[in-house]
């Protein structure tokens, strides 16, 4: 009995699919959605209390920090730790935070990512060689990648996939109708997860990325291999 005062709660990210136990009757029937934004520019200036002893320019600083992560609340947390243990005087704000970013996240970029945050987002496309939902995943990161950002559908499972991996993120367009679109989460994940890595995660699986790129595409004709880019995949084709 003295332990009933005790509350166990376990936290973990989950898309609306993942918590519908009858898809007949009703969504959402054990749970429902908690949005959690990342960290706004504004927000950010409270962690300026703990830059106090440095002699920098604290605001260009966060500035930096903002312009890396996104507000991203584990990279901006760890980047103002890092920056903390390193120091900082004034004048070389933006080259020391280059520098933390650097040499937090961008040591070994390949197949496997060193740091943890970031291998724990690539691990949801270790499978993409046979699973089609994967596959999915990677043909629209690679769009965002290439095109900046897409209208925002929060019904779509591809997209919430996405969001959920943590590479992308859903905010208020720039442009004058100012529509939610979904975008890249920040500079950090573009050049981890860059044009390189896409290719490597392609070549674990040519056909299916393939068709899953001309099925996003609309099925559009310049999606399909011809020529010798058509030769080549056939050639990597087995046998059977």
């Amino acid at each position: 009995p003295a332990y009933q005062r005790l509350t166990v709660c376990l936290t973990g990210v989950a898309s609306p699919m993942d918590l519908i136990r009858d898809a007949a009757r009703t969504p959402f029937n054990v749970g429902r959605g908690i949005a959690l934004h990342d960290f706004s520019r504004a927000e950010v200036d409270e962690l300026a209390p703990g830059f106090r002893d440095l002699d920098a320019a604290i605001s260009v600083l966060l500035d930096e920090v903002w312009r890396w992560t996104g507000g991203q609340p584990y990279m901006t947390q760890k980047l103002c730790d890092a920056l903390l243990t390193r120091g900082v005087t004034r004048g070389e704000e933006e080259a020391a935070v280059h520098g933390v970013v650097a040499e937090r996240f961008f040591r070994q970029r390949s197949l496997a990512v060193a740091e943890p945050h970031l291998s724990h987002a690539a691990r949801y496309f270790e499978r993409v060689s046979s699973d089609p939902r994967a596959a999915r995943m990677l043909a629209l990161y690679k769009r965002l990648l290439r095109e900046g950002s897409l209208p925002a559908d929060p019904k779509d499972a591809v997209q919430i996939d996405l969001r959920l991996t943590g590479l992308a993120v859903e905010r208020v367009s720039p442009r004058p109708d100012g529509g939610v679109v979904l975008a890249v989460r920040n500079p950090v994940y573009a050049q981890v997860f860059d044009e390189a890595w896409i290719r490597e995660r392609e070549g674990l699986r040519p056909l299916t990325g393939l068709r899953e790129r001309w099925e996003l595409s609309g099925r559009a004709p310049r999606e399909l291999p011809r020529g010798g880019a058509l030769r080549a995949l056939l050639r990597e084709l087995p046998d059977e």
